[in-house]
């Protein structure tokens, strides 16, 4: 272990003291200890530092921004601030943590297969009250992967390769960087559960916690990738169509959003893009309408239904 390169894990956070706590601590747990914690920090009070200093561990290096940024830049600056001796990036949302052996099987892949940028080893994702979906594998075909959260990547590719976070969008900046790497370069799954995502579901009453971005940055996104995706086949042009529909609903600009939707239907026609037309359709319902709080309902029913089950059958057996 002690000839296993440095590996530096960056975390961009902002006003989360509730979260940031137990994301350190699983990086600090880790069986692979030649690392350090980049932690930047946008908050605008002190909670977080005093989090952050209460750990005392030199493998963390902190440092708070006077002025905000965003997460892309939180992400890049990160990177720049870290040790000049590491080889390797890791990234956490301020809100997850990782399994003890992340960074261990993570780098182990990396140094037997020289021929990767990366890799994204699978994700737990765990919604609040304890409900849990199976593993996924975060890396698929290039033109639907974000690539952020959870990423091992070897540091020369911002450094040499100079492929870096675009500081010009606020949000979205994983799926962008993944698009650019997956271009170019292999990034590849570990079949086995090292992280956890955590979801905190919207509930009623509230509005889409992704902020929505303006008309010009979703215009820049399509001038960007529209000739990429249009190289790639009709499906992945859709899911592409798509994607732009929700962005310009979510902006306020519902016949924009709908003309998308339109064009992913017509291009290659699959229910879902048919019913995004409808529900935005009625602007205040869909507003409020958000996939991950219906998935949440819909497994809270299924456990109370279970736990319901197992303590009548419990009863009946004594």
């Amino acid at each position: 272990m002690n000839n296993m390169p440095k590996v530096s894990v960056v975390v961009s956070t902002y006003n989360r003291p509730k979260f940031i706590g137990v994301a350190i601590k699983s990086v600090l747990s880790q069986t692979y200890q030649n690392f350090e914690l980049v932690i930047i920090d946008d908050s605008p009070n002190e909670e977080t530092e005093k989090i952050v200093k209460a750990f005392g561990n030199p493998q963390i290096k902190y440092i708070r921004n006077k002025i905000r940024t965003n997460l892309p830049s939180g992400r890049n600056q990160g990177v720049r601030e870290s040790s000049p001796d590491s080889k390797y990036i890791a990234f956490l949302d301020d809100d997850n943590e990782l399994l003890p052996l992340f960074l261990e099987k993570s780098i182990q892949v990396l140094e037997e297969k020289k021929e990767l940028t990366g890799v994204i080893p699978e994700v737990r994702h765990l919604f609040d009250d304890g409900i849990k979906i199976g593993r996924s594998i975060e890396v698929k075909k290039c033109w639907n992967t974000g690539m952020g959260n959870g990423a091992v990547l070897r540091k020369k590719l911002f450094t040499k390769e100079n492929i870096w976070f675009d500081e010009k969008l606020r949000s979205y900046e994983d799926w962008d960087f993944g698009i650019r790497v997956l271009k170019k370069y292999r990034v590849e799954s570990i079949p086995k559960i090292l992280q956890i995502y955590h979801h905190h579901p919207v509930f009623k009453g509230s509005t889409l916690s992704t902020a929505p971005l303006s008309a010009d940055t979703i215009n820049y996104l399509f001038q960007k990738h529209i000739s990429y995706y249009s190289l790639l086949g009709k499906k992945p042009l859709s899911v592409f169509y798509h994607w732009l529909g929700i962005l310009y609903c979510r902006n306020g600009n519902i016949k924009n959003g709908k003309c998308f939707f339109s064009k992913s239907f017509l291009n290659y026609p699959r229910l879902i893009y048919a019913l995004y037309y409808i529900l935005w359709s009625f602007p205040k319902f869909a507003q409020r309408f958000y996939f991950e709080n219906l998935l949440y309902k819909i497994l809270k029913i299924k456990n109370k239904f279970y736990r319901k089950l197992i303590n009548h059958f419990k009863i009946s057996s004594v």
